[in-house]
C-alpha cells in the first residue's frame, strides 16, 4: 500500500533515531502496542539498509492497524501531533 509522504524511504541515520524513539517509548510505557511500534521501527531499518520503505522481518501488526487508520482517517500515518507531511485535501497555503 502507497502511503503519504512521512512513509518514505529512510536514512538509516533516521531509521535508527526512529527506533531509538520506539525503544524510549516502551520502556516507559510496556504494552503491546509500544512493542508493535518497535517491531515496525526495526522493519523501517532493515528497509533503509536496502533503501526500501521497510522490510517485514518482524510482525507489527498493531502498528500497521493504526496507521492505516491513520491514513484512511485524515489522509496521514502519523499522529496529528507529529505528522510532517500535508494531509489528503489540504492546501499547502
Amino acid at each position: 500500500m502507497t502511503y503519504c509522504e512521512c512513509h518514505g524511504v529512510l536514512s538509516t541515520r533516521a531509521a535508527l533515531r526512529h527506533l531509538a524513539e520506539e525503544v524510549i517509548e516502551l520502556v516507559a510505557d510496556p504494552s503491546q502496542d509500544e512493542l508493535s511500534d518497535v517491531a515496525y521501527a526495526v522493519n523501517r531499518l532493515a528497509g533503509s539498509l536496502v533503501r526500501r520503505e521497510l522490510v517485514r522481518l518482524l510482525p507489527a501488526t498493531l502498528h500497521e492497524a493504526k496507521i492505516i487508520s491513520r491514513y484512511s482517517t485524515y489522509g496521514c500515518i502519523r499522529s496529528r501531533s507529529h505528522r510532517s507531511c500535508v494531509p489528503r485535501g489540504a492546501s499547502n497555503g
